[in-house]
């Protein structure tokens, strides 16, 4: 297990969107209809757990922020203060010590307005860089997988770089933003929510998508040594992209923060990678 961790970082630093993306789901019935059958139940079933997760830990919250007395009776004695400390705390829709108690891998949550895109998101950095390939949030073998962060980002970095599958039986994990360099695609994306323990929710808007190859690591850039250079790289990855906002030169010169969702472009696995940009 260790050489293959080793293994894992040293390709990294050439292509790691190929390594992280290694494992394609095949729906399909190439060999056997069965096959096909199999996977599409599979999916379901990993989608439905995953949607029910979603509203078990925001249920979860909502009665934790409640009190003994309950959502009604509570909010008459909520301040604006109150709201304050519950964001700050990471308490904006999500039981954080139930995720926690579920997988200590667990570091974020991202949702996508518009989209099915509703889940946690583990580290990238405490097993093999591709072990959230192939396992779910309850780090049970699944070959659904679960959204994990790039191992050189952190939940609060400037760039957060997650990675997860598009599947060819569902529109589960981010299947739903795979064609997103697509115009009309891209045009339906709301805003990307991302949540943590430290700091609460944090909303992104859509700034650009782009299909690179898998051996093409230029866009996986973590840190910048101010803000302007930070707006001068996305200025320039805006105009290589194959789609972007109208609003593109504005939110690239404001810009602080950048979440990244990285998924392959074809449903049969192949070369070519996605890459959904969003900043704030």
């Amino acid at each position: 297990m260790g050489s293959r961790r080793r293994r894992g970082r040293s390709q990294g630093k050439g292509s790691l969107f190929g390594t992280l993306l290694a494992v394609s789901l095949l729906a399909s019935g190439v060999g056997s209809i069965s096959v096909g059958a199999v996977r599409w139940l599979h999916d379901v079933r990993s989608e439905e757990g995953y949607s029910s997760l979603a509203h078990a830990v925001t249920e979860q919250a909502a009665t934790q922020a409640a009190g003994p007395g309950g959502l009604e009776e509570d909010a008459d004695h909520a301040t604006d203060q109150d709201a304050e400390e519950a964001a700050s705390q990471g308490a904006v829709g999500i039981d954080w010590a139930g995720l926690a108690s579920l997988n200590p891998d667990v570091r974020a949550w991202v949702r996508v307005d518009g989209t099915p895109i509703d889940y946690p998101v583990m580290s990238g950095s405490t097993k093999e860089v591709d072990h959230y390939l192939s396992h779910d949030a309850w780090d049970e073998d699944a070959p659904v997988g679960c959204p994990y962060l790039d191992p050189g980002c952190e939940a609060w970095s400037t760039n957060r770089i997650v990675y997860a599958h598009r599947l060819s039986t569902t529109n589960g994990m981010f299947t739903s933003v795979a064609e997103s360099y697509l115009r009309d695609e891209f045009e339906t994306l709301g805003s990307c929510r991302w949540l943590t323990p430290e700091g609460g929710e944090e909303v992104f808007q859509p700034l650009c998508a782009l299909q690179v190859t898998d051996d093409d690591d230029s866009v996986r850039r973590l840190s910048w040594p101010n803000r302007p250079a930070l707006g001068s790289w996305l200025s320039d990855l805006c105009e290589r992209a194959d789609t972007k906002s109208p609003s593109w030169k504005m939110l690239s010169s404001s810009a602080r923060n950048l979440v990244m969702l990285v998924t392959c472009s074809s449903r049969d696995g192949g070369p070519r990678r996605t890459v959904t940009v969003f900043c704030r």
